[in-house]
C-alpha cells in the first residue's frame, strides 16, 4: 500500500489561507488611524487583525490535520501486507472448480 500523495487542492487551500491571513494583517496595519479623529478605522483595523489571527490559526490547524493524517496513513501502510498476484482464470481452472460444463 502506497501512502497517498498530498492533493493539489490541499496545498492550494493552505497557501490561500496563509495569503489571506497576510493580506488581512497588512490591511489592518494600513488602516490603523494616525489620530483619534479617525477612530472608526481603528475599530475596523482591530477587527481585521483579529480576523487575520483566526485565519492563521485555522490554517495551522488544517496543516496539522493533514500532517497527522499522512503520518497515520504511513503507520497503517507499514503494517499492511503487500498485494499478491493471483492466477489468471482460464477454462481449465473454471472446469475444475465446477463453474462451467464442458
Amino acid at each position: 500500500m502506497k501512502p497517498q500523495a498530498i492533493k493539489t487542492g490541499d496545498v492550494v487551500n493552505v497557501n490561500l489561507g496563509f495569503a489571506s491571513s497576510i493580506i488581512q494583517a497588512l490591511l489592518a496595519w494600513w488602516l490603523w488611524p494616525s489620530s483619534l479623529a479617525w477612530w472608526g478605522f481603528g475599530v475596523f483595523s482591530v477587527i481585521m487583525g483579529l480576523s487575520a489571527l483566526t485565519t492563521l490559526i485555522r490554517t495551522f490547524k488544517r496543516v496539522w490535520k493533514l500532517h497527522t493524517r499522512r503520518k497515520t496513513m504511513q503507520a497503517l501502510a507499514k503494517h499492511a501486507a503487500e498485494p499478491k498476484a493471483s492466477r489468471l482464470l482460464d477454462d481449465d481452472v473454471l472446469r475444475k472448480a465446477g463453474m462451467i460444463d464442458g
